[in-house]
């Protein structure tokens, strides 16, 4: 099972800047490093800071076709263009990337972003910090850890998943503490006793979402190919009922 991930961040300029971006990118990296997260090799997590779109493209381009599953996550600057009906990320200065140019031909797709979704660069500038509690764990455990998410992700079904922090012509709140109010409550509702699927992590932070956003954001789900539960593991409760 060949599993990537690339989040990418673009806290944005000065006049504009998001601190909450830096705090996103390495919560998101440090909870899929996370036993809970999935235990995931080092190695098979990419990060950038606005990119060039040749970088990023480059990367993109190589696993396309040759991996399992991909998590791919943005946060920062974003906005909805309504010429061509597509959320872009806004990359290195001047560059953009388009939804429809992510990879389309990897069976397990999983595409968040965390990013206003208004025809305009407007961003507004909470969240447990998971740097120092994720992933000191004995290698032993780890390995089960990864081999109990692969074996959920295997029965999963294929196709893509899309979560948005927030609808078309809405705002993805942010704090420089905490970072993007979407990212914190996504994150933070991987919690509890059971093992959770992204749609279930995304049902428990729903709600939240919208109540402590100053923008009023409604986080949006998109689910290709007729995909029902079991959608994709996001959460590993424990390892006590993993049969080997």
């Amino acid at each position: 099972m060949k599993r990537y991930a690339i989040i990418v961040g673009n806290p944005g300029p000065k006049e504009h800047f998001c601190a909450g971006v830096l705090k996103d990118m390495r919560n998101y990296k440090n909870y899929l490093l996370s036993n809970h997260g999935g235990a995931w090799p080092i190695n098979h997590i990419f990060s950038f800071i606005t990119p060039s779109k040749i970088e990023l493209k480059k990367l993109l381009s190589k696993l396309d076709g040759n991996i399992d599953y991909l998590v791919f996550v943005f946060v920062g600057h974003g906005a909805y263009d309504s010429e061509i009906y597509e959320t872009v990320m806004e990359l290195k200065t001047g560059e953009i990337l388009k939804e429809s140019e992510l990879p389309t031909n990897i069976l397990r797709r999983l595409v968040i972003l965390d990013c206003c979704r208004k025809p305009s660069e407007d961003n507004h500038p909470l969240r447990e910090d998971f740097s120092e509690r994720v992933f000191l764990s004995e290698q032993a455990s780890r390995k089960l850890y990864a081999k109990k998410f692969i074996q959920k992700l295997l029965r999963s079904q294929t196709g893509l998943i899309k979560v948005y922090s927030c609808g078309i012509n809405q705002e993805a709140d942010d704090s420089s503490s905490l970072g993007g109010i979407f990212s914190y409550n996504f994150l933070k509702s991987c919690e509890g006793n059971l093992d959770l699927t992204v749609t279930e992590v995304f049902v428990n932070c729903e709600e939240k979402v919208t109540l402590q956003s100053k923008t009023k954001q409604i986080p949006e789900i998109f689910i290709n190919r007729g995909i029902k539960e079991p959608s994709f593991p996001f959460y590993i409760a424990s390892i006590s009922d993993y049969i080997l």
